[in-house]
């Protein structure tokens, strides 16, 4: 007995002290024989009350997102891995994922600053945590850890005691509603919606991770569909979102390969039918899948941060184009050109500086570049924007207001940005006819544009008939298939040179060009 080691004593208690609060104790002892062969313990007792508030601190910022107190990305994926377990066994209960983003967010971030855009989220964190604790029959909600940051603007929300899977879809919905609620930070007004991606569990899933894949797949998807809105996952959007992968590497090494090209369409005078500008159209010529539309790609480029250097290639190779022609057929007959500029390239801060650089070195009068811009390009925020509009005039580049009639803001557009040219939308000229309710809104918006100075383009003119309409309502230019479709270089210049000294052209005349 006596060559049994005793060990020291360590352990951990809580006492109520005199005035009823609860203390953290730590008794540490060491053992000793005595001579009479007993054992006495010698030792200290501690509070460490303030270590272990310290620690649960620690715990709880480990397993916490410090913006938005929402539980982080390490919580969820414990509790879904908890929730798959669950499932498997019981199969009693379903559960839910919904992968939420918020939309344009980048944006907010961009324009109004990174103080901004954490003050909107954490505005959002609040709306979402108030949602889910609105007493609801649809889903079992504990303890508050239902809903996580994720990363950067996404919230992924796991309901693990579904009544009915159907449940999940009127959750996002309330989400969706809340999210959709203008937000005011600061001085600036924010209306933001969001998009969720839901995937409804099943035995099929094994591990948290394939859960998430399978929600964020569904996320983006219903973010290509229009975003604001949710979708519930199926196995096709996995393909759809592998094919888009595929094309934004291709894209990539598209830029590096040369494989994008400009295509030009004529715009030209409703009195006289000869050809005033062209609009440069970005085209990708892919060796396998031929003929790329830019609704293809563009907004690929706009998620992968493509779209900054591609608009500046557009820009370069436009600018180039329209020398060329002027060195070979004259300033006269092909007098500007028109580029699109995108929301992006907005914010690029060299925007202004690179713009004027490539009119300089390709020798291009800048009052001769029509640079657009569309309404939903302006809104993110329209004071920035504005001044950018301001720097791109003074350097005498002409601006352009694109899809003119499809925003929220037309008439305050036309009033405070500075404008040189208004282009009509083509879902207003594709209804037009001597009996459509559009005439006099046309007249009223060419009205409008002359007591402003503002020269008019009708897009979308596909027959006679609709030019005539625009000519009788004072609106001088025109472009669409009416005149042509977009086309490459040389036969734009042909064009140019066959409506020199012509009258309106006849349809079957242009369309040898298209």
């Amino acid at each position: 007995e006596s060559a049994v080691e005793l060990a020291p004593l360590c352990c951990e208690y809580r006492l109520r002290d005199d005035t009823g609060r609860l203390v953290w104790i730590e008794n540490r002892s060491v053992p000793q024989r005595e001579t009479d062969g007993g054992v006495h313990w010698y030792g200290h007792a501690t509070d460490v009350s303030d270590r272990k508030i310290m620690e649960r601190k620690l715990l709880t910022a480990v397993r916490m997102d410090r913006l938005t107190n929402l539980p982080n990305r390490q919580s969820l994926v414990s509790r879904l891995e908890l929730a798959l377990q669950q499932f498997q066994v019981t199969g009693a209960r379903y559960y839910a994922v919904l992968f939420l983003d918020l939309d344009r967010f980048k944006l907010v971030n961009d324009s109004l600053g990174h103080e901004a855009g954490d003050a909107l989220l954490t505005e959002a964190a609040e709306r979402l945590r108030t949602c889910l604790r609105l007493d609801t029959p649809l889903a079992y909600l504990t303890d508050g850890y239902t809903a996580a940051r994720f990363g950067g603007d996404e919230v992924v929300v796991l309901l693990d005691n579904l009544q009915l899977p159907d449940d999940a879809q009127c959750v996002a919905q309330r989400l969706l509603d809340a999210m959709a609620e203008p937000y005011q930070i600061g001085m600036n007004r924010v209306v933001i919606s969001a998009s969720i991606g839901i995937v409804v569990g099943d035995a099929a899933y094994q591990r948290a991770e394939e859960v998430l894949r399978d929600a964020d797949t569904a996320m983006y998807e219903a973010k290509s569909a229009g975003k604001g809105r949710y979708l519930v996952f199926d196995s096709a959007m996995r393909e759809r979102v592998r094919s888009r992968m595929e094309l934004e590497n291709e894209l990539h090494a598209a830029v590096e390969r040369n494989q994008l090209l400009l295509q030009y369409q004529p715009i030209v005078c409703l009195q006289t039918g000869k050809l005033r500008s062209v609009e440069a159209l970005v085209r990708w010529q892919h060796p396998e899948r031929g003929l790329i539309p830019p609704s293809d790609f563009v907004p690929i480029a706009e998620e992968c941060g493509l779209i900054v250097p591609l608009g500046e290639w557009v820009l370069r190779t436009a600018c180039q184009q329209l020398a060329a022609w002027w060195q070979s057929v004259g300033r006269q007959h092909i007098p500007s050109i028109s580029i699109n500029l995108s929301r992006h390239q907005l914010l690029f801060p060299e925007l202004v500086q690179r713009t004027s650089m490539i009119a300089d070195e390709t020798g291009v009068d800048p009052s001769c570049v029509h640079l657009e811009i569309t309404e939903g390009a302006m809104m993110g925020d329209p004071d920035s924007t504005l001044k950018i509009l301001q720097d791109l005039k003074r350097q005498g580049f002409k601006l352009a207001i694109d899809d003119f009639g499809t925003g929220h803001s037309s008439l305050a557009c036309l009033h405070e940005y500075p404008f040189d040219i208004l282009k009509i939308d083509r879902s207003f000229v594709m209804l037009l006819n001597a009996a459509s309710d559009y005439v006099p809104f046309v007249h009223a918006i060419t009205t409008l544009a002359h007591s402003l100075r503002i020269q008019v383009v009708a897009e979308g003119v596909e027959n006679a008939e609709q030019a005539e309409i625009l000519h009788s309502l004072q609106c001088q230019f025109a472009q669409g298939y009416h005149y042509g479709r977009p086309v490459g270089p040389d036969k734009i210049m042909r064009l140019a040179l066959s409506t020199c000294d012509a009258e309106i052209p006849q349809l079957e005349t242009v369309v040898a060009f298209s």
